[in-house]
């Protein structure tokens, strides 16, 4: 009896990379809406909503198109946009995959993070181009991303607020690692928004807020969730052509707050076991102040041995931003670029991003997103990601 021998690593990524070439080449690229929805007072009663997704095709992500009113309800004081703005109009996206594995458990304002890094500009913006001669430029001033610089606290009082955010279950169009296979019918996937039960505040941390100054409320919320998924995907000899290693593997967005920060020491922010680190954001918050770098020493990416693998002030890691963007994230916020070389802990085992603070005020935190491919059959037995206090 002769075994059929088993393919190599290296044969398996060429089928896969020959699989995905031939998706982008014969699929059909289909963005179709498959939710809509209005609330008219989102509380913290009713503020969550939840989407199964379409079955179909191998999912590529979704964008979420979020509308609502913001009132200002103070008797005296103008409502001032947060850093973030409409970002912060869903305060929490969650998806679970056909596995009910948790992928995605992160923040509106990390999504906008993630889409702006890759994509190379603030996501979702326009250039004002205001000595072209033709009429281009930001035209579109609603229902992308948009709200007020400010809402009065007099008759005119109210504010359209909008914002779109996509979703991504796969890396990239070119990269189809984490989307995900949906022709079944045993299982289903669920999406699931939390408009923000906290728009405005009045005083205090405004991070994730919509606005801050008074006090106000956010009212007639509309929600369209658009699916965008390759349809129509070739066939082989043995049925569907489907990229085998980028389908079993899980892209994830993870977001966490960690505390106990003292001013001239290292705090160790641990990278969780058996991942791949693509990306890190901090944002440094003494308690509702953001500097720009004037309260940070340097932040390094340090092995277990105390090898510094970068070792930067705050200032020439922000330039690094601006090489990637072309702009600055709100102050206080650093962008740690890992895609070249991704921080991969199965191989180097403790990692941790350190920051040493020059200033750490009562109450002060940072607010960590992370961006990690994993095996869902690895990660169910590593240890999670750092949390408050850690």
């Amino acid at each position: 009896m002769t075994m059929q021998k088993q393919p190599t690593f290296a044969q398996m990524m060429q089928a896969d990379y020959n699989a995905q070439a031939l998706i982008r080449e014969r699929a059909v690229d289909a963005i179709q809406s498959v939710f809509q929805t209005s609330i008219a007072t989102p509380t913290a009663g009713n503020n969550v909503v939840n989407i199964v997704p379409r079955l179909v095709g191998l999912i590529q992500g979704f964008f979420i198109e979020v509308t609502g009113t913001v009132t200002n309800t103070g008797a005296s004081t103008d409502l001032t946009r947060s850093a973030y703005g409409p970002a912060n109009l869903l305060s929490r996206v969650v998806f679970n995959d056909l596995s009910n594995f948790m992928r995605h458990n992160t923040s509106g304002q990390h999504l906008f993070q993630i889409a702006t890094v890759k994509t190379g500009r603030m996501f979702g913006s326009a250039n004002t181009l205001t000595s072209f001669p033709m009429s281009v430029g930001l035209n579109w001033t609603t229902n992308i991303m948009a709200a007020p610089a400010t809402i009065p606290h007099t008759s005119s009082n109210t504010g359209t607020v909008s914002a779109i955010y996509w979703v991504p279950l796969s890396y990239s169009v070119n990269d189809m690692r984490g989307a995900i296979y949906a022709n079944v019918t045993n299982a289903n996937m669920n999406l699931q928004l939390t408009i923000n039960p906290t728009p405005c505040v009045a005083s205090g941390d405004s991070l994730n807020a919509i606005y801050s100054g008074n006090t106000g409320t956010l009212t007639n919320v509309s929600i369209n969730v658009y699916q965008k998924y390759w349809d129509q995907l070739p066939q082989g000899p043995n049925g569907v052509v489907l990229p085998l290693v980028a389908i079993s593997t899980n892209y994830q967005l993870q977001d966490t707050t960690v505390s106990g920060i003292t001013a001239g020491n290292d705090f160790n922010i641990a990278y969780g076991n058996f991942r791949k680190f693509m990306s890190t954001f901090a944002t440094y918050n003494q308690a509702g102040t953001r500097a720009a770098g004037t309260d940070i020493n340097y932040w390094s990416i340090q092995a277990a041995n105390f090898l510094n693998i970068i070792k930067m002030d705050p200032y020439l890691q922000t330039l690094m931003t601006r090489q990637e963007i072309g702009d600055d994230f709100p102050t206080g916020v650093y962008y740690f670029n890992h895609r070249a070389a991704p921080i991969n802990t199965n191989q180097f085992g403790n990692m941790g991003l350190i920051v040493n603070p020059i200033t750490a005020a009562a109450n002060t935190s940072i607010y960590v997103g992370y961006e990690f491919f994993s095996q869902a059959n690895l990660v169910t037995t590593a240890g999670s990601l750092p949390t408050a206090g850690a």
